[in-house]
């Protein structure tokens, strides 16, 4: 009996270290976007090139940052968290590169516009937080 409270202590505090680790990595990019959004309206408003160079290297670097900020998370997760983020992952990938190998020859042959890169970004990142909520809903956590 008292090795369950111990287990659910243990729980807890590794739920902290995933969540400090997710939440500090999610300040450190939305950080970098809001710097790199000012840092673009400045730009275009005085037609400023160096700043329009860096706020290409701080969207550049806004990707980078994201995975950064889920490497630590995935660092502090126990084996069965890990597992679930590893499969996020999967779903994701295949619902981009199904999207995007879906759209690409279509693009070609039906003269259709180009997909903006953002597209398949914004849609893998979706598709990675919704299947990540569906398996945490199912676990019942």
């Amino acid at each position: 009996m008292m090795a369950q409270p111990e287990e659910s202590k243990h729980k807890s505090v590794r739920e902290q270290r995933v969540a400090r680790a997710m939440n500090r990595g999610l300040v450190g990019v939305v950080s970098l976007a809001v710097l790199g959004l000012i840092t673009g309206f400045i730009a275009r408003a005085n037609g400023n090139d160096f700043l329009s160079g860096f706020q290409t290297a701080l969207m550049t670097l806004l990707p980078w940052a994201v995975v950064l900020m889920v490497w630590r998370g995935y660092k502090q997760m126990d084996e069965y968290g890990k597992h679930n983020l590893l499969r996020a992952s999967s779903v994701s990938f295949v619902v981009v590169m199904l999207l995007s190998q879906t759209y690409f020859p279509l693009e070609q042959a039906l003269k259709l516009p180009a997909m903006p890169l953002w597209i398949l970004w914004v849609v893998g990142w979706t598709v990675w937080g919704m299947s990540l909520a569906v398996q945490n809903r199912s676990r019942g956590a």
